[in-house]
């Protein structure tokens, strides 16, 4: 026998074999599913067992949304057009050029339906049209494009433009003098208006 280790029965051989085994299995799982993006020829951020490139939201260095600004910048500022990285085994896609972008979110938004994020529809920050999925998300999605035409958009710019004119018109004296100033109020006016 290669490995002849005395005073070793049996069960425990066993288990050393189970134990090991197990081990093997979870480093293929990791191998394989960390395999996904080279495996389609797109370039990936490297990922580290067994948390993709998840480790400094893990670690809660960093938030979700500091964690995918930084792969797009990663895919960005290499020129290329898309990417992919991993929420612990999960490859996640991330798209870069302005073309791309358009048409997963308008042109092939059927193939698109799941986003993968864990929502609370009581919370309004996460209970948003970006978070839903299936059947909830493509009924908010088809409802879209009528209150989103080009007129309405130009409009709707017209009506912000002159909000915000007027609220920097509001700040504009407490900054200068230097006064404080109930921006919640101020805030809540804009965002009403």
């Amino acid at each position: 026998m290669i490995l002849d280790i005395p005073n070793l029965s049996a069960t425990t051989y066993s288990l050393l074999a189970i134990l090991l085994s197990i081990c093997v299995y979870i480093l293929w799982f990791y191998k394989d599913a960390y395999s996904y993006w080279k495996r389609r020829g797109l370039e990936y951020v490297e990922p580290m067992i067994p948390f993709g490139n998840t480790f400094s939201l893990f670690m809660k260095k960093t938030s979700m949304g500091m964690m995918f600004a930084k792969s797009y910048l990663h895919f960005k500022e290499k020129g290329l057009k898309h990417g992919g990285f991993y929420f612990f085994w999960k490859p996640i896609y991330v798209p870069v050029d302005p073309e791309i972008i358009k048409r997963v979110l308008i042109s092939d938004f059927e193939n698109f339906p799941n986003h993968g994020f864990h929502i609370s529809e009581s919370e309004p920050m996460s209970g948003h049209i970006m978070n839903m999925e299936n059947a909830k998300w493509r009924s908010l999605r088809a409802k879209y494009p009528a209150a989103f035409t080009s007129a309405k958009m130009r409009k709707m710019f017209v009506i912000m433009e002159k909000m915000t004119k007027q609220l920097i018109e509001n700040l504009e004296p407490h900054a200068v003098s230097g006064k404080s100033l109930d921006i919640k109020n101020e805030l809540s006016r804009f965002t009403t208006e």
